[in-house]
């Protein structure tokens, strides 16, 4: 036997072989796949930028070092805050009650922070988090910071939900939501703006 490469045999059992296979395939049009090609370079644009954030926060110190480092105070305009306790709206159904309601913007970025109260009967956790604005934008949030379980009748636990946004981005008006691991107990504010 020479050396031959690699080979395969295909045995088919008379009661299990089908007699015929039929393969289709849908037809998309020139459009359609131009359309696929735009979505997917903004996805990739938003993930190298994403990337570059990660990094970047990466070799940055703590706290307010970190902060400057970072330059996320730029000349005067530092870190802006706005109290929402009184401005945003609760979802009748929410699982947990949110008596305080935060927003802050720094350059590049806004952060929203929500003091989570738990009447239910097992700890709370949020996996996840939408900033939905009123015409259907998104503003996807980095990872979630949330300093530990909502307990049921503790004190208030706090979840930070922080996206990279202009300062044009971050005007307007949003809907926040919060969700579990079962995206079953979810947390909805609306009339959520930043300073």
């Amino acid at each position: 036997m020479g050396s031959q490469g690699p080979h395969m045999v295909l045995v088919v059992h008379p009661g299990l072989g089908m007699l015929e296979v039929k393969v289709s395939r849908q037809k998309r049009t020139v459009e359609a796949y131009q359309q696929s090609e735009r979505e997917a370079r903004a996805e990739v644009a938003r993930c190298q930028a994403e990337v570059r954030q990660v990094r970047a926060e990466r070799e940055v110190p703590d706290g307010l070092r970190g902060a400057l480092a970072s330059g996320l105070l730029v000349g005067e305009k530092g870190i802006a805050f706005k109290d929402l306790a009184e401005n945003v709206t609760r979802r009748e159904g929410n699982a947990l009650s949110s008596p305080t309601v935060h927003t802050y913007r720094a350059e590049g970025r806004a952060a929203v922070d929500v003091r989570l109260e738990n009447p239910g009967t097992r700890p709370w956790v949020a996996a996840g988090a939408v900033l939905r604005g009123a015409n259907g934008q998104v503003l996807k949030p980095l990872p979630l910071w949330q300093s530990a379980p909502v307990e049921p009748g503790s004190e208030p636990g706090r979840v930070v939900v922080e996206v990279l946004a202009t300062e044009e981005q971050a005007r307007g008006t949003y809907t926040l939501t919060l969700w579990d691991a079962d995206q079953k107990r979810t947390v909805t504010l609306g009339h959520v703006t930043f300073p």
